[in-house]
């Protein structure tokens, strides 16, 4: 070692002339000096002489079924001496279970019905905010006889009533529903099942967080309260809420807290402010009471809570409306003919509807081809009762507004 050039040299030559393996001779060059003397040595040797016993003793182990399965045991039985304290953990069967709907992003959509009966949804920030008279953003694809019936904004975790216009509602989660990047999406009624005649009247929300109950008013002015407790458990099947003459059909549906004020109106420009505790609670199968008389030809389009600070929308066939201050509506009994709400004409069109809302929202309209503008309320001009209203929505020759829905500024859901 001491007459070698470097370590490489020193280690080929221990592996030469001592016949030692190249990982015997480094650990040769890896020793300090003082293991090189006499007492080093004899621990070596004793390392060693113990190292060939244990090899001894683990090949008689190995080569030994019994003797294997003794020293297992002693093994497992020092284990236990050592750690057979109390179980500080529950062990069970069953793992977690993640159902379709944990693997869904939650979203707010937009969901629109059309009057041929097809469903889809939309994410809500397609959507840009249009000053008054704006053509808005192409978000339904449609024919030109299949105009767009209903529009619901809502999240696609929370469960939407269908209501029907023969009185069923049915209950479905916002995110079985197809959101086709074109086209016109699914059939409604491959989703529910609805009678050859049937169809559905209004989208809602099952968010009803404060409601008592729900306020029916049906094209011939019939109306009805129902608990809110009655469309607990609502699923695809669906269920009967309100039982209808055979020539009558649900127009609108509203949640009250139970001393509401509502505002009905209708299409020929009639509104009739009344008191909800005119009409008594009823169960499900009841028909209801009369709410609103009617001109022959008219028939009942809206149907609004009175809130306080807040003003009624309306909106006409051809994209004209206004804001008028609920204080112009004095209370009525039911079953009264209501005053005028809007001055129309065949330029105007008949009232699409009437809805509550406040200043520096925005109000989503939806016309009959599937154009939508959305508009903050602070552009629409506040008028009187007997006044006509301004272009509130431009829209192309042949189409019409089809249904409005309103949209608070912090985007959270204010339904229709």
């Amino acid at each position: 070692i001491r007459g070698s050039d470097n370590a490489a040299t020193a280690r080929n030559s221990l592996m030469e002339r001592l016949d030692f393996t190249e990982i015997q001779a480094q650990a040769i060059l890896d020793m300090r000096l003082q293991r090189l003397t006499g007492l080093e040595r004899e621990k070596l040797d004793s390392e060693m002489a113990q190292l060939i016993m244990d090899i001894e003793r683990y090949r008689s182990i190995l080569g030994s079924p019994i003797i294997l399965d003794s020293v297992v045991k002693d093994e497992l039985m020092e284990v236990r001496r050592q750690y057979s304290d109390k179980r500080r953990t529950d062990i069970e069967n069953s793992a977690e279970e993640v159902s379709e709907e944990d693997l869904i992003p939650e979203e707010e959509i937009v969901v629109a019905l059309s009057r041929d009966g097809y469903i889809r949804r939309m994410p809500l920030q397609d959507y840009r905010v249009q000053s008054r008279g704006g053509k808005g953003v192409k978000g339904v694809s449609t024919k030109a006889e299949d105009e767009i019936a209903l529009l619901t904004i809502t999240n696609t975790h929370r469960t939407l009533y269908l209501f029907t216009s023969k009185g069923r509602v049915f209950g479905i989660k916002g995110y079985i529903l197809p959101e086709p990047k074109t086209g016109k999406g699914k059939l409604v009624g491959t989703i529910v099942t609805l009678d050859k005649d049937e169809r559905v009247v209004a989208i809602k929300d099952s968010n009803l967080d404060g409601a008592k109950y729900v306020f029916f008013v049906t094209c011939k002015g019939t109306a009805k309260r129902l608990p809110v407790e009655e469309l607990d458990g609502l699923t695809r099947a669906g269920r009967r809420v309100l039982t209808l003459a055979p020539d009558d059909n649900i127009a609108r549906v509203r949640v009250t807290g139970g001393k509401d004020e509502l505002l009905l109106t209708t299409s020929m420009g009639q509104t009739l402010r009344v008191a909800e505790e005119e009409f008594r609670p009823l169960g499900r199968q009841a028909q209801g009471v009369r709410g609103m008389k009617l001109d022959d030809g008219d028939c009942v389009v809206g149907c609004d809570v009175v809130t306080e600070g807040r003003q009624v929308f309306f909106i006409s066939d051809f994209g004209i409306g206004k804001r008028t201050n609920y204080s112009e509506f004095t209370q009525h009994h039911r079953a009264g003919y209501g005053v005028r709400a809007m001055k129309l004409s065949d330029k105007t069109g008949k009232l699409v509807g009437a809805w509550g809302v406040a200043d520096d929202q925005e109000i989503v309209v939806i016309s009959g081809k599937g154009r939508m503008v959305r508009i903050n309320t602070n552009e629409i001009s506040s008028l009187s009762r007997t006044a006509t209203g301004y272009k509130v929505v431009r829209l192309d020759e042949g189409d019409s507004v089809a249904d409005v829905s309103i949209v608070r500024t912090d985007e959270e859901v204010e339904l229709d």
